[in-house]
């Protein structure tokens, strides 16, 4: 999540956010931050799975995990600490992530 104090109009955005339409327009509001950002610098495919994770897009999540596997995005060895991602535990193309990369499943 982008820290509030180091932009007050992107803080008091996000607060607008959450006021008018509760926690998922946060996270919304958070993943349209993430594509607006990335169009002028890179940004890790695994910070886009996590945004879409927590708005509960499964289609969009495994296709940014994969990326991510497939660009060695290095905060993915935590992937299966991480409970954002834990409704994907079932899914055969998240548990193909986990082996090829030698995890242990979580689940």
């Amino acid at each position: 999540m982008i820290p509030l104090d180091d932009d007050h109009d992107e803080g008091a955005s996000l607060l607008r956010a959450i006021q008018r339409g509760g926690l998922k327009a946060g996270f919304a509001w958070h993943l349209d931050v993430l594509k607006a950002s990335s169009s002028k610098k890179y940004t890790s495919p695994f910070e886009f799975a996590e945004a879409h994770a927590k708005l509960r897009h499964k289609e969009e999540t495994l296709h940014y995990l994969e990326e991510s596997y497939r660009q060695n995005a290095p905060w993915m060895v935590h992937m299966q600490q991480d409970p954002d991602l834990d409704f994907l535990h079932g899914e055969p193309r998240y548990r193909a992530i986990v082996a090829k990369m030698g995890l242990p499943p979580a689940w």
